[in-house]
Order: C-alpha cells, then structure tokens, then sequence
C-alpha cells in the first residue's frame, strides 16, 4: 500500500511536499515524475516485488505511460498471463506493471476487469490525459481538487494542503453530525473525493475534467444468478460460499512480506483467520484488548487462537493510551473519528508493524454483505407490521417497542422515522432512503418484503460502509501497514448481491449462511455469540456519551489553527 499525488504543472518542491506530507503511507521508497506539463510522486510500501525495479512512477517501455499506483490487485497474475500472450514482456513481479501494461493494451475498459483495492492514477502522454481511477468500493481513498484550471490530487488531504488553499464548509460539519457520511469525504468545499467505481479524465489541453462510473453496484445484481442460487440446497450453497471464501483468501495472502490477521474473537474476523490458517500454519493473530470488564473480550480471541493453535498477539487498550492517540488519530483521519474503536485500529497496527508486520487481513465488510447487523431484523419486523391488517394508528403507537426492547425511549412518529435517525453510529438519514437503482435492479424478487429488505441491506453498501473503509486505510496506513479486506472481494460483493434474503437473514439468525460456514472452522459458541462490535467505555474514557460531537470539536479545535505543518 503507498501514497500516490499529482498536480498538472511542473514543479519539483510542490510534489516532494506532497510525498513528504504522505510518507506515512509509503515509508519504504519515495520517488517523482516531473515533465510534460505535469509533475507525480509516489510514496511507496513495499509488499509485491519489493525491488527497486517495482519503484514508482513507472513508465511503460516506450515512456508513453506513467503510472502512480496505491493498492494491491488480487487477478494480476490472470491479467499478466494474458498480456504476456499479446507478447509484453514484463521486467518486475509487480502488480503495477500489470496496471499500467493493461491500459496500454485495453484502455479505460481494463478497469472493470480489476478485483483489489486501489487507486491510481495514469499520465497518457499521447492522448494529453491525466486519468484518476479508485476501486468499487472506495477502499482505497483518492482526492482532488482545482488551483485555478489545473488539477491536483492526493490519496490524502494532507497533500492537497501542499498546493491548495482549503476553503472549509460548515454544511459539511452538519452532514456528519446528521449522519455518518460526509460529502466528497472532507469538511472542504473546494475537495472531494473521487467516487467509487468511477475514473477521471483531465485534458491537459482543454483544462476540462470529466468522470465515468465503469462500475455500478446495480451492474452486478444478475435475476439469473439470483435464481439459481435461490434453487440450490442449503449444504450446496454453503459448500460455495466455503470454496469462494477459501480461494479469496487464499488470493489475498499474496505478499513477499510478513502478514498476519486480526482476531476481534467474533465470527467475520475469526473466520478469516482459520481459512487463512489452512495456507499459513504459522500465521500470527493480532487483537485488541479493552481494559474495561464489561468491553473486554480477550477471552473469545483466546479461544479461537487455541481453537487454530496459533499464537495470539494482544495489544492493550486503556483509558491512558486511548486519550494519548486520540488527537493523533483525528489528524490522520482528516475527519473528526466516525468509529470510538479507531485508536484500537491504530494501535493494533502500530504494534504490527513493530514486528515486522506489513499485512493484516480483517473481517470488515462481512455485516454489509451477508446481512449482520440488528437494524436488519428490525426492518424486518417493521415490514410485517406494516403488512399487518390492524389499524395504521395501533401500529404507529406500539410498533418500535415490538421491534427493538431498547426503543420505548424514542420519540419518533413511527418506526420509519426510528430507522432514518437512529443507529449505534447515528443512522444516516439517507439510508432509509432506497435508492430508485436498487429498487429497479430487485424488481425480480416477487416477494415485497423481501425485495425492500433486500434493497435495505444493498444501500449500506453505500451508505454505511464508506466511513468504515475510510476508518481501516486510515488507521493501519498511519503505522505504514496495509489492511486487506478479504469480504470486499469482487467475487464475494457478486456472490452476496445475487444472495436469496433467506441466505443472509432466516427467522432466528442474522448472517445465516456464514454462521452456517462459520460453524466448519470454529467452536459454534464463537459462530453465535451475541456481536458486540468492538465496544469502548467512552463516557468514562472521554467524560462525553455523545462521541460523534466529542469528535467534532476536537477536530474544529485542531484545525482552527491549520498551519501547513506537513509541508517542508
């Protein structure tokens, strides 16, 4: 994993500030491009080929091509295989020679085919563009912005600061407090990220900057696939749930350096590690203890580690520690902390890396996709008492106290308004808002409940999903270590986008069909604990229940005072 940052002109300080200003995300090679009217740095974290000759940029062999690239691709051996029966000859073992060699031969139409994390970005000299391309899901981050008519981008905003004078939104600062989602993934009007599953072209020429979706979420919902799958016996679908999850797993354990997998002691993280345990016997196990009785749960961690008979490596986290990293790790985030558990990310990695460590695996992304969390069940049940054939007027009055034991407290009109504004991590407003995509791309499913749950569960794809990413890059890349999320595959979003609702939410349990894969690999009462999510004490760790507002104004007050610290 590395930094990549660019700006259309020339000028050498400008873009070593900017590699400087991101080296912690590259710590192991730091390299520029500056020529033809622009000017590319790259800060590199050495994982494929961690040779001088995989060092970026990278030019093709005839110079025509320059490539910056941050991320890992899981199918560049597949691609180099075909490229290299089109008679390319390649000169590293790198996946960023793949990229850059497969837009020469297949333009702007290879990055659909690409199933990793990345982002990345391409000067076409022939062509006078300057491309900017991030993965499906936005796993990996990528900014941009505009000085005059020129562009510049950062894979964070601390290098846009490098050239750019940020204009701060307070609109902005009332998206996240409203939600868990922030426009363009900055409190600045004048930046934003790129979107998921999207490239960019700007014309060095015209100054014109234009942007194209190559992939779509809805793209991927298949009526044929659903039905097929909708036809498969239970021990068959698990069967291919259990071969895909093994053969993405395996895939992502590529590395010519040391790597290791988070072991919270729940299900997704759990299971990651014991499949990843079948190619690697010595695989090391890190995980995070809260020093807090109620918040600890070293001992599930524990027994999974000797379940696998492998090593477990425990980082503590405590009231002490917590409040010396959390400003820290705001900084790095570049957003107040969506998630109370980010510094246990950060320290996790940190102590990673400190034994040389460069690669953990985790769970993220295993909720989303196969329908874990409890607004899934409630949802559920609200769709059944709408349906119920009683007064409107009864329903509204009695069904959020059926719904959830915890809800008699809200004030909200019915359990739609629950839904919109209430969550663990203050539910974004949005999300209940099913999109007109989904709706249309499950018009399939005959079943009315199941097509709206359905869509339901879709949209935190979108929606929910988006600070959790940002939280993970974040954190691991603040201690110069990749985070890989084995879920977020390509072949698994396919897999569970065209999964029967059945599959991922029964009548008793959430996340049916991987508990059911779950229980091959690991002790059932690790597979159907209740989930906790990683739980901290922050009232009395912060003094403050209301830890999305803490956040904010430990940001405001960090960056009332922007100096350009990190430019040199």
């Amino acid at each position: 994993m590395c930094g990549i940052n660019g700006i259309s002109w020339e000028n050498s300080n400008d873009i070593i500030a900017m590699n400087e200003a991101t080296i912690h995300r590259g710590p192991d090679g730091n390299g520029t491009y500056v020529n033809n009217g622009v000017s590319m740095g790259h800060v590199r974290l050495s994982i494929l080929d961690p040779t001088a000759k995989a060092d970026q940029p990278m030019k093709n062999e005839t110079d025509s091509l320059v490539l910056v690239y941050n991320g890992e691709l899981y199918n560049f051996k597949e691609i180099k295989e075909k490229l290299v029966k089109k008679g390319i000859q390649f000169l590293t073992d790198s996946d960023t020679e793949v990229i850059l060699y497969a837009y020469q031969e297949y333009g702007t139409s290879i990055f659909k085919e690409l199933n990793g994390i990345f982002s990345f970005a391409i000067l076409d000299k022939a062509n006078q563009q300057l491309i900017l391309v991030r993965d499906r899901l936005g796993i990996k981050p990528l900014y941009y912005g505009f000085k005059g008519s020129e562009i510049i981008f950062s894979s964070e905003l601390k290098g846009i600061k490098c050239s750019l004078g940020l204009d701060f939104s307070e609109k902005r600062t009332w998206d996240y407090l409203l939600s868990s989602n922030i426009t363009g993934e900055s409190y600045y009007s004048n930046v934003t990220s790129l979107t998921p599953g999207t490239y960019g072209i700007f014309d060095l020429n015209s100054k014109q900057f234009t942007t194209e979706k190559y992939c779509q979420l809805t793209d991927l919902i298949n009526e044929k696939q659903y039905h097929k799958q909708s036809q498969l016996t239970e021990e068959k679908i698990i069967d291919e749930l259990d071969e895909l999850l093994n053969t993405v797993v395996k895939d992502q354990m590529v590395s010519d350096v040391p790597i290791a997998s988070v072991g919270s002691g729940g299900l997704d993280s759990s299971l990651i590690t014991a499949i990843a345990r079948q190619y690697n016997s010595n695989i090391s196990v890190y995980h995070v203890k809260v020093d807090d009785e109620k918040c600890d749960e070293s001992k599930y961690a524990k027994q999974v580690a000797q379940h696998l008979n492998l090593e477990l490596k425990t980082e503590v986290l405590s009231k002490s520690n917590y409040l010396e990293y959390i400003d820290y790790c705001i900084e790095m985030e570049e957003l107040p902390l969506s998630h109370p558990n980010s510094v246990g990310i950060y320290l996790i990695s940190k102590k990673a890396k400190e034994d040389g460590i460069k690669v953990l695996l985790t769970g993220e992304g295993a909720d989303e996709l196969f329908g874990g969390y409890h607004r899934y069940k409630a949802y559920q049940k609200k769709l059944m008492f709408n349906r119920l054939p009683i007064l409107p007027t009864i329903v509204k009055k009695f069904s959020n106290l059926l719904i959830h034991p915890g809800l008699g407290g809200f004030s909200t009109e019915d359990v739609s308004n629950y839904l919109e504004q209430a969550s663990c991590f203050s539910f974004n407003v949005e999300r209940s808002k099913f999109t007109d995509e989904l709706q249309k791309a499950f018009s399939f499913i005959e079943d009315d409940n199941a097509r709206e749950l359905k869509t339901y569960i879709s949209t935190d794809l979108q929606y929910y999903l988006p600070p959790i990413l940002r939280r993970t890059d974040r954190m691991s890349m603040a201690a110069g270590l990749e985070m890989r999320v084995p879920f977020l595959d390509n072949r698994l979003l396919d897999f569970s986008l065209n999964l029967p609702l059945k599959h991922q939410i029964n009548k008793y349990e959430l996340k049916y069909l991987l508990k059911k894969v779950g229980e091959r690999y690991l002790p059932k009462d690790i597979v159907y604990r209740s989930k906790k999510g990683f739980p901290l004490p922050i009232n009395d760790w912060l003094g403050d229940n209301n830890f999305k507002n803490c956040m904010n104004k430990k940001w405001l007050a960090q960056n009332n005072q922007i100096n350009m610290k990190h430019c040199k």
